[in-house]
């Protein structure tokens, strides 16, 4: 087998991996194995540990894709700033927490870090700066809380998907949806 075959395999396995413990970690939390999460992937618990030398490593790498599907929910917030501010404010704020409510691990996994910022400075950095603008720009039509930080708004969001992931269960959209209606309530201005 050539360099490149084996090079072109073991991206393949990692994304195997990644994509069997997203949903075993989506569906179950983060308390699946690592033995759990080879059988679901259809490879052995060697080349899981091949790709991923623990647990956490592969835990934190979920979280990076999942902060980057947020990044993208937050992009789209800022490109319908022009069509009204407040909406799209909502919206960005909405999508977000439905975001993390559909997903247990990913709930689990920044409560287990304690904050609901991502692990990454590049990440982090984009994600502040797109919430500087959703704000800045329901702000400037007066529609959003004139003392409310961008820097607020991920514990928020968390907050609000916390709760209603505990209270019904990942994926009930009626109690996050009542708690993030109310946050957003709360957050007019």
């Amino acid at each position: 087998m050539s360099h490149a075959t084996l090079r072109a395999d073991a991206a393949r396995n990692r994304e195997l991996v990644l994509d069997a413990a997203g949903r075993l970690f989506r569906e179950r939390g983060l308390d699946v194995t690592m033995h759990e999460i080879a059988d679901e992937a259809g490879v052995g618990v060697g080349t899981v540990s091949r790709r991923f030398h623990s647990k956490d490593e592969l835990v934190a790498a979920l979280v990076e894709q999942r902060m980057d599907r947020l990044l993208d929910v937050l992009r789209r917030g800022v490109q319908q700033l022009d069509d009204d501010p407040w909406d799209a404010f909502a919206t960005a704020f909405t999508d977000a927490v439905e975001l993390h409510v559909q997903d247990r691990g990913f709930i689990e996994a920044l409560a287990a870090q304690d904050r609901c910022l991502p692990p990454s400075d590049a990440q982090r950095a984009e994600l502040i700066g797109l919430l500087d603008q959703l704000v800045a720009g329901a702000s400037a039509v007066g529609a959003i809380r004139s003392d409310l930080r961008a820097t607020e708004i991920p514990e928020l969001a968390c907050m609000v998907s916390r709760a209603g992931a505990s209270a019904a269960g990942p994926g009930s959209s009626d109690t996050w949806r009542r708690a993030c209606q109310v946050v957003l309530d709360g957050l007019r201005a």
